[in-house]
């Protein structure tokens, strides 16, 4: 920093700092990015002589003693004359600084020798593992390399991973670890348990309960139905109904015929159910309620009524070639960024996604689930498919928009519930209403495993629901509705 020629001879330290800031937007080439640091640099060495302290007094930021002000990173590029010191009486020989204090988050310096660059990094060891740093710099390599290669390809494009890096994470940390029944799709696991096991009960809704082959020849009943209405493979069915048995045996009848169920809930707003069922291919809108209050809103569909009690039993099995891929189901987002946009998923994602959890808790055809969430909402999917796959028994709560509290205990102790799952939001309100009421605790002595998901879920009411049930595991699981409900869990 002796920017003068009078300095030029003294001893000391005049080295001060410049906080530049680079900036990539609109996928630049490499060529572009340099012509922008260039005169971001130029622009700064005319200020070059203003203490960084002086700076930071200025600008006052928020101040943290654990982390440099205005920036953490920092790049050096050493190019001043690096010959050997000759001083007459002495011997001179330089030694390597061994460690020390790092003083920003991430240094890189890098001194040219001949033709070479040499790299040294200082780092924070508590936020860097040494092997991260390492792999950092084998990209910074890699990086460089490709740059000076061809200066005017996008800086976006470069592959920083080695090939070694490539095959890890898309091949040996992406092979499956689990089997699933490649070949099948979720209706086809229904109908196995419907031979296997005719007369257990598949669905309980209050007093009622229907068994496998109730369920199953129902289902076909309607598949044909849908059949004779036009609706075929990959049409996408508008199923206007509340949480109910008419639901679940629409959801196995549009299954069967190779078509896409769309949950639609009869509570939203008559202009977005209109919106919504328009977008949806299928001639035919399958509701449990009056079909005269659809027939008005969406002329364009046949409205059909589907009734459990008055659908008769039909045991040949509908004989249609669906396949993995072909589409099981649409959920509709939210729509708040503007219109619902649907989300397609396929049967080899969802039977893929059950398999998983079959395997990772091994549940039984003994086991009772019960559907808390609501129908529209992915994570519906596995409650009200997962026992139906795998023989187990489903519980409906009476279809009513909310489920109190006292209501899911009363439901969980009186059918045996051993496994179900809920949003954060209703695991806290369980909790509240179990603490203000400690009795109410033994209601809950059947459940062995809840999943939580949908939100934040908070450590505090995992601890709290655990003090009360510390035999329930408690599994938390996220993913985005297209990727078959869940894809991480803890």
């Amino acid at each position: 920093n002796r920017s003068q020629q009078a300095l030029e001879g003294l001893v000391g330290f005049f080295v001060n700092t410049l906080v530049f800031r680079t900036r990539l937007g609109g996928n630049p080439t490499f060529a572009e990015v340099l012509r922008r640091v260039k005169e971001v640099c130029l622009d700064a060495y005319v200020h070059q002589d203003l203490p960084f302290e002086k700076l930071v007094e200025e600008l006052q930021p928020v101040r943290d003693a654990g982390r440099n002000p205005l920036f953490q990173v920092m790049l050096q590029l050493l190019n001043s004359d690096s010959q050997e010191l000759d001083l007459p009486g002495l011997k001179v020989e330089r030694v390597a600084r061994n460690g020390g204090l790092a003083k920003f988050e991430l240094n890189l310096t890098l001194v040219e020798s001949e033709k070479t660059l040499i790299g040294v990094v200082d780092y924070r060891t508590d936020l860097f593992a040494p092997e991260t740093i390492s792999r950092m710099m084998i990209h910074f390599h890699k990086l460089v390399q490709a740059l000076v290669a061809n200066p005017k390809q996008p800086v976006f494009s470069i592959e920083l991973l080695t090939e070694a890096e490539c095959r890890q994470q898309l091949v040996d940390w992406n092979a499956p670890t689990n089997s699933y029944p490649v070949g099948m799709c979720v209706h086809h696991l229904f109908e196995a348990h419907a031979v296997r096991r005719p007369e257990a009960i598949a669905v309980t809704c209050e007093a009622h309960s229907l068994t496998y082959h109730q369920i199953n020849g129902k289902a076909n009943r309607l598949a044909r139905r849908l059949q004779q209405q036009g609706v075929r493979r990959g049409d996408a069915v508008p199923v206007v109904m509340e949480r109910s048995v008419e639901l679940l045996i629409s959801y196995l009848g549009i299954m069967k015929i190779g078509a896409a169920f769309s949950p639609l809930d009869p509570a939203w707003p008559p202009e977005r159910l209109r919106t919504l069922m328009i977008q949806l291919s299928s001639p035919v809108v399958l509701t449990n309620q009056d079909p005269a209050v659809l027939e008005t809103l969406c002329a364009e569909k046949k409205v059909l009524e589907v009734d459990a009690a008055t659908i008769s039993v039909l045991t040949e099995n509908v004989d249609v070639p669906v396949q993995p891929e072909d589409p099981i189901y649409v959920l509709f987002t939210s729509g708040s960024t503007g219109v619902p946009k649907g989300a397609m998923n396929a049967h080899r994602g969802i039977v893929n996604r059950l398999w998983n959890m079959q395997q990772r808790y091994p549940w039984s055809e003994d086991d009772v689930v019960l559907l808390t969430l609501r129908h529209t909402f992915d994570a519906s999917i596995w409650q009200c498919l997962w026992p139906l796959t795998h023989g187990a028994r489903l519980v409906l709560p009476p279809p009513t928009p909310w489920l109190e509290m006292d209501s899911i205990l009363e439901l969980i102790e009186r059918e045996g519930v051993t496994l179900s799952g809920f949003v954060p939001s209703v695991l806290a309100l369980l909790v509240d209403e179990i603490e203000h009421q400690p009795m109410r605790q033994t209601r809950l002595n059947s459940l062995r495993h809840l999943l939580i998901g949908g939100e934040a879920l908070q450590a505090l009411r995992v601890n709290q629901f655990r003090r009360f049930c510390p035999g329930v595991q408690i599994t938390n699981a996220y993913g985005p509705t297209e990727a078959s409900i869940s894809t991480i869990y803890y």
